[in-house]
């Protein structure tokens, strides 16, 4: 083990451009006292990720900026963090929940590319604030499932998504309709999204301001959030966990849809 001082309170390790960190063997031995870790610009991957042995800390703020993680477990994790940041760390695929993080509170994810997702279970009896900028994303609703639980239902939750230019159309409408705690932060890219945000008082307009650790990804040319012939298409799919008991119509959709054998995968997560 990699023993720390134990009268540390804080640790911020930051290169100022693309550094490296000596590879290590040993797992970290967390001091009680520290509470604020920040790891910057030194290309963490995922076997560091796990020698920090951060699950066994008590650190409520985490920073990580620039890495090759690929699939990210929430699970590495402890349940005191209460701001957890993920910034540029090349992250593709997440955890099925983040729940066990009982505390978190704010949740940035900006700059990976979570093209493809399937549904993400949330703290939302604490999450106030989730970053998903520049993330590459067609769809807000995987990160909303929990907000559609009853016991959810007073949620309120601030999603800055600025920077996605393939959001589908008909997925953010889904998403302001089923989550009446949804606060949402788009940039201003489509006509269709300016006439719901006249109606809606909680859809908003950000302008863009670039992070050094994100890459604005190029419009996706097999799909375009604007398109309406693709977004009338993914009112059809729904996500496979739905049960029938509880969106029988989503699930004759489903159905038909498989029926029909229709070339393009466009889902959405929310009924």
């Amino acid at each position: 083990m990699c023993h720390l001082s134990t009268n540390l309170q804080q640790l911020h390790l930051i290169a100022n451009e693309s550094g490296k960190i000596h590879p290590t063997t040993k797992m970290v031995a967390w001091p009680s006292s520290l509470n604020d870790f920040v790891f910057q610009n030194l290309n963490i991957d995922y076997r560091t990720l796990e020698l920090l042995n951060l699950k066994e800390s008590r650190l409520e703020k985490i920073d990580i900026q620039k890495g090759n993680i690929k699939t990210l477990n929430a699970d590495l994790f402890p349940a005191s963090v209460k701001d957890l940041s993920l910034r540029g760390m090349g992250i593709q695929q997440l955890s099925d929940s983040f729940e066990n993080l009982e505390n978190l509170q704010k949740l940035s994810l900006a700059g990976n590319e979570l093209r493809e997702l399937t549904s993400v279970k949330l703290p939302m009896a604490t999450l106030e604030f989730l970053d998903v900028r520049h993330c590459n994303l067609r769809f807000i609703s995987p990160f909303l499932v929990s907000m559609i639980d009853k016991k959810n239902k007073k949620a309120k939750l601030r999603v800055e998504a600025t920077g996605n230019w393939n959001v589908s159309v008909v997925d953010i409408r889904r998403a302001l309709k089923a989550s009446k705690g949804l606060s949402l932060y788009l940039s201003k890219l489509d006509e269709d999204l300016v006439e719901i945000s006249k109606r809606s008082s909680r859809l908003h307009f950000n302008g863009e301001l670039l992070d050094t650790y994100i890459k604005k990804p190029k419009t996706d040319n097999f799909y375009n959030g604007s398109d309406s012939n693709l977004d009338e298409q993914s009112d059809v799919g729904v996500m496979k966990s739905l049960s029938s008991e509880q969106f029988p119509v989503a699930n004759q959709q489903r159905r038909n849809r498989n029926r029909k054998k229709q070339s393009i995968d466009v889902r959405t997560f929310l009924p």
